[in-house]
């Protein structure tokens, strides 16, 4: 019965560490598949180095006119389909950038936030029985 409480706890503590967003960058923009760089395809929300080569690989033998097309590269499915649809054309500028949120940290929890009022100076020479 413990291990389930412990799991649960170690839930609720992870949960407080989570993003916002499920790409953990909130995003503005619209992003051209046929003009974008390897860099900035890798801003889309579920495109890491491996699915922006497959998509720059893809357009080399022709450009993108369809989120059909899109859907046929290895790794892009109909979830990850319906998470790049707010930021995708097909012609036009790259405008995606990161937006700043006023709130982008995670909130500490109430254990954590005596270290705050340490100066940063100071870090390095305390001991655990010295923290208020």
């Amino acid at each position: 019965m413990w291990k389930k409480k412990f799991a649960f706890a170690l839930f609720l503590i992870s949960s407080l560490w989570t993003p916002a967003t499920s790409s953990g960058v909130p995003l503005s923009g619209v992003l051209n598949l046929n003009t974008a760089s390897y860099e900035q395809l890798q801003r889309l929300p579920g495109i890491g180095p491996s699915k922006a080569a497959k998509i720059l690989a893809a357009r080399r033998h022709r450009p993108f006119q369809s989120f059909a097309q899109i859907r046929s590269i290895s790794g892009i499915g109909p979830k990850r389909l319906k998470a790049l649809r707010p930021f995708v054309r097909f012609s036009g500028p790259n405008t995606l950038e990161k937006r700043l949120l006023p709130e982008t940290s995670p909130k500490l929890p109430p254990c954590l936030t005596p270290l705050l009022t340490i100066p940063p100076e100071n870090l390095k020479s305390i001991t655990p029985g010295q923290v208020p």
